[in-house]
């Protein structure tokens, strides 16, 4: 209780001491604030109704109008998510294999030490929904009944309905919410919900749709497998963080939330939403924008009961990506946006994880020409929250340019510089590969934007690939690697040839460079003349620096050919007269 009082008191501080200036132009124009799923995919939803064929207190026309009523539900509330005609929702078993998604309605009770009305296995496209919760239980199946005791199949299905659309909409990545119910004569709660905080009697009603929210990421993922990792954007800023989890992005909710308290500071209530970007779904044709959606998140007002107080991040969602603001269908500017400047963030209290990991209870977020300040108080609310859970940075530097040469030789070494940028201004490391095993730990800090010269030596010829990437010295996200090329080789060898004649052909080889040459090839070959034998000679020799050393070519004939020597890329021609097999008067 002590942390969330401090948090709390560090962001009115922050309000308290703002002053808002002048307003600037926003980044989009937005032809409606309304969002819509203009592409043609249309989801398969099969729900499996088997179970209900077999209850024994139902009668045949009980059972058809309590499946219906199933259907009508789920296909109700993801019409109105996504659009008509962009679902199916059936029961027909010919559709089984081919759904999108299916919905299990088991006989029994949620077998788990923790019964649940329905479960969906994070990854799978398949959710549970356990019928005998809803029908076995004495201590609720009375919400589900009439007064003289038999089922009322519309309460019902309702029920059973609403648990179906919800465990579906865990499916493509909607985490659950923890909006408290009726307040001030209305009631915030919503089709994704967290399940304690709707009982029996509110299920059986079923007055629950999906939030803005909650619609802006079905749709951002609608058509897509479950739990599909979404792009990542370049403009990333914080990251919500889950100790103890397994990383993967489909996370479940039980234990796999972040809850964070919502604190929203604004001039003008009402005039802004709050949101991040999404993957484009209307082509720009809606919001002027083709390559991102506002992804809706909460308005700003000053009475939050009817929309955000608690928000809930889960993994496999945009939650992380680029934040900003829309303006509301009342403000001087309808649909427009206003991103959030990184460098306007602020994590603040950290706190150390069991895993020894650093993580930020408390993340404030500044519009300042907006006159718009926002807080997430990461404490922990009921079960699905750890409070070992926190935010950090993510959002990543730029990557590194690397200047150098090209090419060199080995044992020399070579000054290479390297730069990175960071908008949230804090001090770099870099990481570099330098390609020839040389182990690489992380060098530095240097500060952002800085040229940072590294030298470096290769001992072997060869062609070596060069890769450095960075990361800020506070928590946060490391740059993709980039990378160059440098091809070394070892220098041309500096050589004398020498022609002599005598007892055949003798040619002189002297290296007269600074290294030592191994396997150098040479040559001997006589064009011209009547020779019989040793027209052409090879071979090869090792010199070290300053050493000379002989080769020689037996021939036989006679004339005067013309005698050419190779010794690796060095050349030498000569004439002299072959007699027998002695060669005379060699003239180079």
């Amino acid at each position: 209780m002590d942390k969330k009082i401090v948090a709390i008191g560090i962001v009115f501080l922050l309000a308290a001491v703002y002053i808002p200036t002048t307003r600037t132009t926003p980044v989009y124009q937005a032809i409606t604030p309304e969002k819509l799923l203009l592409d043609t995919t249309t989801v398969t939803i099969y729900v499996n109704t088997t179970a209900i064929d077999k209850r024994n207190d139902l009668n045949n026309s009980q059972k058809s109008a309590l499946k219906n009523r199933i259907l009508q539900h789920i296909r109700n509330n993801y019409n109105d998510a996504v659009g008509a005609g962009n679902v199916t929702v059936t029961d027909n078993p010919a559709q089984a294999s081919s759904a999108n998604r299916s919905v299990q309605i088991e006989p029994g009770m949620d077998p788990n030490p923790e019964p649940a009305w329905g479960r969906w296995p994070a990854g799978s496209n398949k959710t549970k929904v356990f019928l005998g919760e809803f029908m076995n239980d004495s201590s609720v199946n009375g919400s589900f009944k009439n007064p003289d005791g038999t089922w009322n199949t519309t309460k019902l299905g309702n029920a059973i309905g609403h648990t179906s659309g919800h465990e579906v909409g865990h499916s493509y990545s909607i985490g659950h919410n923890h909006k408290t119910g009726p307040k001030n004569g209305a009631d915030n709660r919503s089709k994704m919900t967290a399940g304690g905080l709707i009982n029996e009697s509110a299920r059986a009603s079923a007055n629950f749709t999906f939030d803005n929210h909650s619609k802006d990421v079905l749709r951002d993922n609608w058509g897509k497998p479950p739990c599909v990792a979404v792009a990542d954007y370049d403009l990333k800023v914080i990251a919500s963080n889950f100790w103890g989890e397994p990383s993967n992005l489909c996370k479940t909710d039980e234990g796999g939330t972040l809850d964070v308290m919502f604190i929203p500071f604004t001039d003008m209530p009402g005039f802004f939403e709050f949101g991040f970007l999404g993957t484009d779904t209307d082509h720009g044709l809606v919001d002027g924008n083709p390559e991102f959606d506002f992804i809706y998140k909460s308005s700003l007002t000053m009475n939050m009961d009817l929309d955000a107080e608690i928000l809930s991040f889960i993994g496999g969602n945009h939650d992380h990506t680029q934040w900003l603001l829309r303006g509301s269908e009342i403000s001087p500017f309808p649909g427009q946006w206003f991103p959030l400047d990184p460098a306007m963030i602020t994590l603040m209290n950290p706190i150390e994880n069991p895993d020894g990991k650093t993580v930020y209870r408390l993340v404030t977020m500044m519009w300042p020409e907006q006159g718009v300040h926002i807080a997430f108080d990461a404490l922990s609310y009921g079960a699905d929250s750890n409070p070992f859970n926190g935010f950090t940075y993510d959002y990543a530097p730029t990557p590194p340019t690397i200047t150098g040469p090209t090419t060199g030789e080995p044992g020399t070494s070579y000054d290479f510089a390297f730069q990175s940028t960071y908008t949230l201004g804090f001090d770099l490391l870099y990481k570099i590969d330098w390609g020839d095993g040389t182990p690489s730990e992380w060098i530095g800090p240097f500060p952002q934007g800085m040229i940072v010269y590294v030298p470096h030596i290769w001992q072997e010829a060869g062609t070596y690939s060069i890769a450095v990437k960075t990361k800020p010295i506070a928590e946060g996200t490391e740059s993709v690697w980039s990378t160059a090329e440098i091809a070394i080789a070892s220098p041309p060898p500096q050589l004398t040839v020498t022609i002599t004649g005598g007892l055949g052909v003798n040619v002189k080889i002297k290296n007269i460079g600074e290294t030592d040459i191994t396997s150098l090839p040479w040559s001997i070959s006589l064009d011209g003349g009547f020779i019989l034998a040793g027209q052409d000679t090879s071979g090869s020799v090792d010199l070290a620096v300053g050493e000379e050393k002989t080769v020689h070519a037996f021939v036989l004939g006679f004339g005067r050919p013309t005698i050419t020597a190779t010794a690796g890329a060095f050349e030498e021609t000569a004439t002299g007269f072959v007699l027998f097999v002695f060669v005379v008067g060699v003239q180079q």
